[in-house]
């Protein structure tokens, strides 16, 4: 009998070569997985920084539309009302008397009424004082609608509110809506 060293066992170079191929390819598949999710994590992320003043937006006029004394001027991007005086625990005081005025329009970053731009802004003026004041709600507002179906044979009028915010991740844009809406005797 012959005794034969052990044969000296490793891997031929095929056998890396398909080896190396095959860890390439998951590499591959893996690297496109993430990056593929951080760029809907980008745009879901700002997305999501946008929608809450928007929505927030709506669900303050809608709440102060609820409460108003009487609407004062509406239009289609416009809408201006009168709330009633309440004393220092917010109750509104009897008999119904206008106790500050309140409009939402889209304007530029300065604010003024009229001006063409994609920022939500607040106006107040206390009625008692004269005094005003205005606030930047939401930005990257693309479109602000009001509506109101008077039909003359409902009691209560009907006021329809719509926020459409512009988004941009890149070069892909997105649009998000938020609508109100409210009964109102007016």
């Amino acid at each position: 009998m012959r005794y034969c060293p052990a044969r000296k066992r490793g891997f031929s170079l095929p056998e890396i070569l398909v080896a190396m191929v095959v860890m390439t390819l998951i590499a591959g598949v893996v690297s496109a997985l993430y990056f593929a999710s951080m760029r809907v994590w980008r745009r879901v992320s700002s997305q999501s920084q946008a929608d809450p003043p928007a929505h927030m937006a709506i669900n303050r006029i809608t709440k102060e539309l609820k409460n108003a004394y009487v609407v004062d001027e509406i239009s289609d991007s416009f809408i201006m009302f009168t709330l009633p005086q309440t004393d220092d625990q917010g109750i509104n005081v009897l008999p119904l008397q206008p106790g500050r005025r309140i409009a939402y329009y889209l304007s530029d970053e300065s604010g003024e009424m009229g001006e063409e731009g994609t920022y939500l802004w607040r106006w107040t003026q206390d009625l008692t004082t004269g005094a005003t004041k205005r606030s930047r709600i939401a930005e990257n507002v693309e479109a602000l609608e009001f509506a109101c179906d008077s039909t003359s044979s409902r009691v209560l009028k009907i006021y329809a509110m719509s926020i459409t915010v512009l988004g941009q991740e890149g070069l892909q844009e997105y649009r998000s809506q938020f609508e109100g809406h409210v009964a109102f005797r007016n």
